[in-house]
């Protein structure tokens, strides 16, 4: 199911990326939504900009924690790093 999402999210960040206006020293946190049918096919029901860090279960408590980390390590760590060391910085 994994190797599916991400399938899902890197095709309509791709549709996308033409009409999104890069802004030097901003980030965006996407938080998109899927569902898995009784046969485990993957289906994207929408996309959320600026989603909620809130937690409303166990799951999304755990999610959240580990987005907000990934999120401070791509955008500070990564961004603080130089450009020679960027690829061994890890973004989660």
């Amino acid at each position: 199911m994994k190797p599916k999402m991400k399938e899902q999210v890197k095709h309509s960040l791709m549709s996308c990326q033409e009409h999104v206006e890069n802004r030097k020293n901003a980030s965006e946190i996407y938080g998109y939504d899927f569902c898995i049918d009784s046969n485990w096919n993957v289906w994207l029901i929408e996309i959320n900009s600026s989603p909620a860090f809130d937690f409303s279960s166990d799951v999304t408590e755990r999610l959240v924690k580990m987005a907000s980390e990934d999120l401070v390590k791509t955008v500070i760590d990564y961004q603080m790093t130089s450009k020679k060391k960027q690829n061994k910085v890890s973004t989660g």
